[in-house]
């Protein structure tokens, strides 16, 4: 079960009716299904809401506050799916920020860490560029075609069953590495300093930026949370 929408500016009921009810649906059919094998169900590692520090793979709800109605929503959903699990043959996946294809880099949209990219890309050749936020948050991204592979693979795989799986950047690098590695593969000049991060709320609220970016705001308060998500069962 894959289907969700992702800009944390959509609406709660719809939201609401495409992560919470259509789970419902998903895990009717499960129960229907006379020979089920296993069913995966792709969460994110954004349920973790307004948590700091280290998040574990076993760790679902221990009181973290959602952020905004894709937070909340998912979390719902993955909690209906967790108490499914004692009857159903179920594997939970989190991956973190999705980026586009790992070997053509295609994407469908220009969203999320994209904002990074354009960023850099747009600004002055001759100037460097300060940072949203003080850079050393970890950019936690994984690209969606090795998402995709690893749901294979762990539908396939019934030592996974019964269990939570991050799909995450072991090593990420942080704001500043990551703005610093475009710059350069760019021929912009490196970041310099930061905004700070209200400033930079300000700056992205201005009128018409939706058009090219969902949500510029959430992704920018992603930034500033200082988390690392932890993959216990990258063995597997």
């Amino acid at each position: 079960h894959a289907a969700h929408i992702e800009h944390p500016s959509v609406r709660q009921n719809t939201a609401e009716r495409l992560h919470v009810q259509a789970t419902r649906e998903v895990l009717e059919l499960a129960r229907a299904c006379t020979k089920l094998r296993v069913l995966v169900h792709h969460s994110t590692t954004y349920i973790s809401g307004d948590r700091r520090g280290l998040v574990l793979e076993s760790e679902l709800d221990l009181g973290q506050k959602p952020r905004n109605a894709i937070e909340a929503t998912r979390l719902h959903a993955e909690k209906l799916v967790q108490r499914a699990s004692k009857s159903l043959p179920i594997v939970v996946m989190r991956p973190s920020t999705l980026v586009g294809d790992s070997r053509t880099g295609a994407v469908d949209r220009l969203d999320g860490a994209y904002l990074l990219v354009l960023l850099v890309l747009t600004s002055p050749t001759d100037l460097p560029l300060p940072l949203p936020t003080e850079g050393d948050a970890l950019l936690q991204t994984v690209p969606v075609d090795w998402v995709a592979r690893t749901a294979i693979e762990l539908g396939h795989d019934r030592r996974a069953i019964g269990h939570t799986f991050h799909l995450v950047e072991p090593n990420p690098l942080t704001t500043r590495r990551a703005c610093e590695a475009i710059a350069r593969a760019a021929g912009k000049p490196e970041p310099r300093g930061h905004i700070p991060a209200n400033v930079t709320k300000a700056i992205l609220s201005t009128p018409g930026l939706d058009r090219f970016l969902r949500s510029p705001r959430a992704f920018l308060d992603q930034l500033a949370q200082r988390r690392r998500k932890r993959a216990q069962h990258a063995a597997l």
